[in-house]
């Protein structure tokens, strides 16, 4: 893997006008820290060492989540102006978010601070490091109960500090909407949103996202979303452009595509078992209803004859 990687970078370095660098990080160094539920390790705690391997000269840094995919160029972000923000961030939820302490004390709660998702970051390094983020941010998942541990720490520590960018920068299709048919509210919709922007801007960005963000289920993992409420397959966004993106990967294309190939093959098997299988319970089913029907159709006959 080892000698993949360097071949991978040296690749990256001849295709770009601009230098590649891999670098290793230890996970032990956050053994004290929780895990996200959905998570068997803590590589989200990576981020948070941005300062270990960043020249400190740096003026601006983007940080984007491995499971992203760039649709558009993205040095256009780097010509944001931040003004005095410490980052520019994307807009998540519209709820207030408040975290209780881990021993005694105050809820500390982000009041109107528009919660944000952390898979991408523009920041101002200068002032991130003057603001000595990251270790604000160890500090807070110590003293308080997180459930996105990270994400949660960074809209705290952050909160007033960023500006916001459009939808489209971090798209995020809501799984909710798509696959048990839950009505998004939208802003400007009604008086509590249930999502932060605009209905235009959303559907915009899903249709031409210029960074998609897979936040729950991954492409490399399963070909749909999930089951809609009439037990159909819900194929998930933007799925199509990440293979299509991985099949263009210097040293680890061919072995992608391999690894999709046999994925597919054995989900269509089991698709095709799934859907036999719910084929015949709606058989039964229609079975069972079939003398209720039937009992049902002759009461009404009879009320119809008792008058």
């Amino acid at each position: 893997m080892a000698r993949n990687l360097r071949a991978f970078e040296s690749a990256q370095n001849a295709r770009y006008l601009c230098s590649f660098s891999i670098h290793k990080l230890e996970e032990s160094d956050f053994a004290h820290l929780p895990k996200l539920a959905s998570h068997s390790n803590r590589l989200i705690y990576y981020r948070l060492r941005l300062s270990t391997v960043i020249p400190p000269k740096t003026q601006r840094v983007l940080y984007l989540d491995s499971d992203m995919l760039a649709c558009a160029d993205v040095r256009e972000l780097f010509t944001i102006d931040l003004g005095e923000h410490t980052a520019a961030v994307v807009a998540d939820e519209a709820r207030i978010f408040s975290f209780a302490p881990r021993q005694k004390g105050k809820r500390f709660s982000l009041g109107k601070h528009c919660y944000f998702n952390s898979g991408l970051l523009l920041l101002h390094y200068p002032r991130y490091c003057e603001q000595n983020i990251e270790k604000q941010c160890l500090a807070f998942i110590e003293q308080h109960k997180t459930a996105f541990h990270d994400q949660d720490a960074l809209n705290a520590v952050l909160a007033g500090k960023v500006c916001y960018l459009p939808f489209a920068w971090n798209c995020m299709p809501s799984v909710k909407a798509d696959v048990w048919d839950v009505t998004l509210h939208f802003a400007g919709e009604r008086q509590e949103p249930s999502v932060p922007f605009v209905r235009e801007e959303y559907e915009d960005a899903v249709r031409n996202p210029k960074i998609a963000h897979f936040v729950r289920i991954k492409p490399w993992k399963s070909i749909y979303a999930s089951l809609d409420k009439n037990l159909r397959p819900v194929p998930y966004p933007h799925r199509a452009l990440w293979w299509k993106a991985a099949a263009q990967t210097p040293v680890f294309g061919e072995n992608l595509l391999a690894q999709k190939d046999n994925f597919e093959q054995s989900s269509a098997a089991h698709i095709a078992a799934l859907q036999g299988r719910l084929a015949d319970n709606h058989k039964r089913l229609a079975r069972l209803r079939a003398p209720g029907q039937f009992i049902s159709s002759n009461l009404k006959k009879l009320r119809f004859w008792r008058y």
